[in-house]
């Protein structure tokens, strides 16, 4: 993945800032954030074939992807609508679009899933009041993922607080 990369074999890039990696659940693919363009985005890299393919490419930061235990699926942080990071959910193939996850208006990161997939771990951060001492806090939350054709996150439960 070193000097020239690949998108789909059709352009040559060298990457500026890779970040974020993540490497896939059977060990072959890798999810990395790249800023090849002036923003960041979302790539998967297959070692196999040597492959670096672009998942996401609009305008801002798409990061912190965190893949489902199948393998099939990556949640990231994306401030593609109005400029706060929340998560989406998006096929690990490139396949079709992502989807938002959550709407908060407090920054977003995704972290884990449980084993079966079925429950997403992630944090969210809340800054503290502008002009007071006071410190930003972190909450941490477990949320369901209702279905896997049409995901959307349920029962949305605070786990842990703790301050920055």
């Amino acid at each position: 993945m070193a000097g020239q990369c690949r998108a789909h074999a059709t352009a040559s890039c060298r990457p500026r800032g890779v970040r974020d990696i993540h490497l896939s659940p059977d060990g072959k693919r890798l999810a990395v954030s790249i800023s090849a363009t002036g923003n960041l985005d979302i790539w998967v890299y297959e070692w196999e074939r040597d492959a670096l393919a672009r998942l996401t490419s609009t305008p801002g930061f798409d990061h912190r992807s965190v893949w489902t235990p199948d393998g099939k699926h990556i949640v990231f942080t994306s401030v593609r609508h109005g400029g706060v990071a929340n998560l989406y959910w998006m096929r690990a193939d490139g396949a079709g679009e992502a989807v938002r996850l959550t709407e908060s208006k407090y920054v977003q990161f995704p972290y884990s899933f449980s084993p079966d997939g079925k429950r997403l771990a992630f944090d969210e951060l809340i800054p503290k009041p502008i002009g007071t001492s006071g410190r930003s806090l972190w909450k941490t939350w477990r949320a369901t993922i209702r279905s896997r054709a049409s995901p959307s996150l349920s029962f949305r439960r605070q786990v842990c607080r703790g301050s920055q």
